[in-house]
């Protein structure tokens, strides 16, 4: 039996509407894997529009932190998942009123997962690992002992899990979650 396949993690974006930070923020990477120093500050979004939506369990704001409801971060709390810091954050929708609690989640470390040999690809200049753009991504096996989420580190907006991870989620019932095969990807981060 071979290694659990690598699936990416997106939110359902035709569910909401574009999701804004509203807290400031000075030089913070949600994206390069690393721990934060220092106090967070109370992280405040705001759902732009006043057209109906759905509240979602994975929300994806457009400053690209990800946000987890209480359901998404327990069933990947469940699922083993220990490479996350989380933030409290409050997500409002000003046009009806409500509000609710989420977690911004700084996922740490990266892994160099891309199969460069079958992936088709646009190299970034100047980097050796870093791609500008994918046009057909293909991960490479799961290695033990590899974290079950983590940002790819080749092309960093993209987020993978396991199949364990996949499946606790999919298990909790979670709303608006996306698990896309690699070779599915448009090569659009959204």
């Amino acid at each position: 039996m071979g290694a659990p396949a690598h699936h990416l993690l997106f939110s359902a974006r035709e569910l909401y509407p574009t999701v804004s930070l509203r807290t400031p923020l000075e030089n913070l990477s949600w994206v390069d894997g690393t721990r934060f120093s220092g106090a967070m500050p109370a992280l405040r979004f705001a759902i732009d529009g006043t057209d109906p939506f759905e509240w979602c369990d994975y929300v994806r704001p457009a400053a690209n932190i990800p946000l987890f409801s209480p359901l998404m971060r327990t069933a990947l709390e469940q699922a083993g998942v220990d490479n996350i810091d989380y933030y409290d954050a409050i997500v409002s929708h000003s046009a009806s009123g409500t509000s609710r609690s989420y977690f911004a989640a700084n996922v740490l470390g990266q892994v160099a997962a891309m199969d460069r040999k079958k992936s088709k690809y646009v190299p970034f200049d100047g980097s050796d690992t870093l791609v500008a753009e994918i046009e057909r991504l293909v991960l490479r096996d799961a290695v033990p002992g590899e974290p079950g989420l983590f940002r790819l580190s080749e092309f960093d907006l993209l987020i993978v899990v396991d199949e364990r991870v996949k499946k606790s989620v999919e298990r909790s019932g979670a709303h608006g979650v996306v698990f896309l095969e690699p070779e599915e990807w448009d090569g659009f981060a959204t």
